[in-house]
């Protein structure tokens, strides 16, 4: 499925806590993740933006994180 980035907002998140996704390295690793948190940012929302910003907070045991440091979503 492909989604216009310019379309998602935090309601597109709001049924998926606590669902499990991976998150993909540079290098191809990846990581399961949980959604932790999906939250709504009105103070940071630029003037006129046809949305709300909002922010994502993704968990895992930090045992399984190790040396993992940046991904995206997949």
């Amino acid at each position: 499925m492909t989604v216009a980035l310019d379309t998602v907002s935090a309601a597109t998140f709001a049924d998926l806590l606590g669902d499990g996704f991976a998150l993909r390295g540079p290098g191809g690793q990846e990581l399961a993740v949980t959604l932790a948190s999906c939250r709504e940012s009105p103070h940071s929302t630029m003037a006129g933006s046809p949305r709300t910003a909002f922010s994502l907070v993704f968990g895992c045991p930090a045992a399984a994180a190790g040396p993992f440091r940046g991904a995206i979503a997949c």
